[in-house]
């Protein structure tokens, strides 16, 4: 099941760090009103743990909100974030280039 889209929210260390929720899904990333990067979250750690991992290694700079849908099933998450990405076309997914 895909749950509905929920954002935007400030993508800030301080804002993820407190955010309590492991939940499985997509993300997005925003640069102003513009989606850049489209990511898949299977881990136990969930969307925040890769949000962090995004954070921490300043991957993406100007970077300045995030955006998710928790979704149930690994399989799920994988086929929703290659059609978001085919869908989207953001701007740091190296994917849609193929």
């Amino acid at each position: 099941m895909i749950n509905d889209y929920q954002g935007p929210f400030s993508f800030t260390k301080n804002n993820i760090t407190n955010w309590q929720n492991t939940s499985k899904g997509v993300y997005y990333l925003w640069e102003g009103k513009e989606i850049v990067y489209v990511g898949s979250a299977t881990s136990t750690d969930g969307i925040r743990g890769r949000l962090l991992s995004h954070v921490n290694e300043s991957n993406f700079p100007s970077v300045t909100d995030f955006g998710y849908k928790i979704i149930s099933t690994n399989d799920e998450i994988l086929r929703h974030e290659e059609s978001e990405i085919k869908r989207l076309f953001p701007r740091y997914n190296k994917q849609h280039n193929s």
